[in-house]
Formats: C-alpha cells, structure tokens, sequence
C-alpha cells in the first residue's frame, strides 16, 4: 500500500515496536502519516507514485519550509502547501480539485491549494484493508 522496500519496512516496524501503542497501530499509523502518503491522501496526486514524484522533485513546504523528503514524517498541525512555482502548473491544481479524500484527520483549504494534518489517524480512520497484525507478526520472526 505503501510503496516501501523490505528494509524501510523493517526499520518503521522496529520503531513501531518500541513504542506504548500496540505494533500494529502505530506502524501503521507511521506510515500513513509519511510526507508522500499524506500528499496523496490531501488529493495533490493522483496515485501514491505521482506524489512521491512530486515530492522528490520539490513541489511542496511543510509549515513553509520546503522538504523534498517522501519518508519526512508529518506531525499533527503540519501544512502542506504546493510552492507558488508549482501553482503555475495547471496540472496540479486540477488534481488537487479532482482527487479529494473527505478524510476526518486531514482538514483542505482550497483557496491556498493546502492540507492539514489535524491529528494522527486512528486505525479505523485509515482507509486501508489488510490484516496488519499479521504483518506485524511477520515482521517478528
């Protein structure tokens, strides 16, 4: 669903393991707050690889600040703003206008061509069918 390698995978579960939550909430609670997903999720792509691509190429500021990072981490309170260069490509805003997600933890401000992250996603607020604690199972061995 993520797009990640075995290796990037391992190191989100180990950290997800360490924490007070149970490892299959908050590892999957880290990656959907990933700075790609969360693009692709606010509606500025269409397809989770068009928003790592717009990433990697510098099209977005996190709280004003540009960040070409897909892995960045989103905290609750970020902005996600398309740089005022990338407003000019007529592209972009039609999917930002086209691929909303009417999503409880993300609040879009049209006018601004921005997203929110108002909180981070409870389980069932994340719009994804699998069995993660069998992925968190897996991981374990």
């Amino acid at each position: 669903f993520y797009g990640i390698r075995s290796k990037q995978m391992r190191r989100y579960y180990e950290k997800a393991a360490r924490t007070r939550k149970q490892t299959n909430v908050a590892l999957v609670q880290t990656l959907e707050t990933r700075f790609d997903n969360m693009v692709y999720r606010m509606g500025f792509a269409g397809t989770l690889r068009a928003a790592r691509q717009m990433v990697v190429h510098g099209h977005f500021m996190v709280n004003g600040m540009k960040v070409d990072k897909p892995s960045y981490q989103l905290n609750p309170g970020d902005v996600v703003q398309l740089k005022d260069k990338s407003l000019k490509i007529d592209r972009y805003k039609d999917w930002y206008n086209f691929f909303e997600q009417k999503l409880g933890y993300i609040q879009r401000d049209a006018k601004k061509f921005s997203g929110t992250l108002l909180h981070v996603p409870e389980r069932e607020e994340i719009p994804i069918e699998v069995e993660d604690h069998l992925v968190v199972e897996f991981m374990a061995r």
